[in-house]
């Protein structure tokens, strides 16, 4: 899983001047337990503001503009990296299955760019108004991101926070049709009908003789990506089965 991990006030501000915006211990607790055994990815000031590095327990990767082309292995054990190279890795199809989690941590800048990468958002909201000059993308006004699970309120020192998950969720299938002129004796196909979120999308996929599946959605960008065509793929079997026990 790609998830990003943040704190924010009611403004969605995350920090001021390097810093964070509170300290909470059950926060930092909960981020480590969260984190550790994956990888967390963050910007160079993020890095230089850690009080301990690397972050033990976690392959640590930096995103610095010093990177000009590829990954590069420090003596610390740290990975530095450009911005270029982990959007096109974060991309890959077998990345999430061969890692124990991908954590984005920060900062602002880091998390405006790689939200799209994400799959899930681990947020601890902390009901208060700080004065702030870096923040998060306020997902609560995102269509595709849904809130799935709050803890109750806590407080800490007269600060009242709360954790959240938050998935997102790019489309909905809505049906799924085999054209009356379906050749079977070659293969079948189906149309599918997607809700996403700028529009219904109409997606044919193809499936021949030998069982390839070929799935043709030209002006559906977002299956141009390996990874989100076969989560898709995923998603239209599992319609079908839904549907053919219903």
């Amino acid at each position: 899983m790609i998830a990003a991990v943040v704190c924010v006030d009611k403004n969605f501000g995350i920090g001021n001047k390097g810093e964070l915006l509170v300290n909470i211990p059950e926060d930092m607790k909960s981020f480590k337990k969260i984190t550790s055994n994956g990888a967390v990815i963050m910007g160079r000031k993020t890095w230089d503001s850690l009080p301990k590095k690397p972050l033990p327990d976690r392959t640590n990767i930096i995103i610095t503009r010093k990177c000009k082309k590829n990954p590069k292995v420090q003596a610390d054990g740290t990975i530095h990296s450009n911005m270029k190279c982990i959007k096109a890795w974060l991309a890959q199809k077998d990345v999430i299955d061969n890692n124990n989690g991908i954590y984005i941590i920060g900062g602002g800048q880091i998390y405006s760019e790689l939200l799209n990468s994400c799959e899930r958002v681990y947020i601890t909201k902390v009901f208060t108004e700080s004065d702030a000059d870096t923040y998060f993308p306020n997902i609560d006004e995102k269509p595709e991101w849904k809130l799935t699970e709050a803890s109750k309120i806590k407080e800490h020192k007269g600060l009242q926070y709360q954790f959240c998950v938050y998935d997102r969720c790019d489309y909905v299938i809505t049906n799924t049709q085999t054209p009356e002129n379906s050749n079977t004796a070659n293969g079948f196909d189906l149309v599918v009908t997607v809700k996403a979120f700028n529009g219904y999308k109409t997606v044919v996929v193809q499936v021949d003789k030998d069982n390839k599946v070929n799935v043709f959605a030209d002006t559906w960008e977002y299956l141009h990506n390996e990874k989100n065509l076969m989560k898709f793929i995923d998603k239209v079997q599992a319609f079908e089965k839904e549907k053919n026990n219903g």
